[in-house]
């Protein structure tokens, strides 16, 4: 079956030397791209700036911002079956973006930000048939909060995880559906835990 796969950040730009990012290294995302194609699933994947080279059977998309990412997701997600959206996109991004290098002209800067589109959501929106996997970084017990993003996005399931696996080799996370927990949280290489995302995939849509 056809797959999408977003990995990694994005950047949003504050002129041409700086921007806003975050610590998503994208090996998860790649991890999971690399299994699915090994599967033999067709994988769409749409990465984020990466140090990671593209998994060999996967069509990469690269893009930079969450404005890319969202077009690009956009664009792959009407003839997949499957979505696994891992980026950590950029929730905000400056309200002007400045053609010159800002000068360092006094003692701060105060940006302006601006919410992004949340690729998510306008994939939740979209959504006919396919079978949605969202992510969710939280601190402490998430599972709350975690549900409440799947439902209002209109994701069939979300992977609740640590910001400490952000640029880690390990993750520690569950699996949340309608259901209890598909398999509660203990640690694991990145590489492992994308078998398990794919054993979970393959069994929901089995039927």
């Amino acid at each position: 079956m056809k797959i999408l796969i977003t990995a990694g950040p994005t950047c949003e730009d504050i002129d041409p030397i700086r921007f806003l990012t975050n610590r998503s290294s994208g090996r998860l995302g790649y991890a999971i791209a690399a299994e699915a194609a090994r599967r033999g699933h067709n994988v769409v994947l749409v990465s984020g700036p990466t140090n990671l080279d593209p998994p060999p059977e996967v069509r990469t998309v690269n893009v930079r911002s969450a404005a890319d990412m969202l077009a690009a997701s956009v664009k792959a997600f009407g003839d997949c079956r499957v979505a696994v959206l891992v980026a950590a996109v950029a929730d905000f991004k400056p309200a002007e973006y400045s053609p010159a290098k800002i000068k360092k002209d006094g003692a701060e800067l105060v940006l302006r930000l601006v919410a992004t589109d949340d690729v998510a959501k306008r994939l939740g929106e979209m959504k006919t048939d396919q079978f949605i996997v969202g992510f969710a970084l939280e601190t402490g017990d998430g599972r709350d909060a975690a549900h409440t993003k799947r439902r209002d996005k209109n994701m069939d399931a979300i992977v609740l995880n640590d910001p400490k696996t952000l640029g880690a080799d390990e993750i520690s996370a569950e699996i949340l559906a309608d259901a209890a927990p598909w398999d509660g949280a203990r640690q694991m290489s990145k590489a492992e835990f994308a078998v398990r995302v794919l054993d979970f995939i393959e069994r929901c849509t089995s039927a």
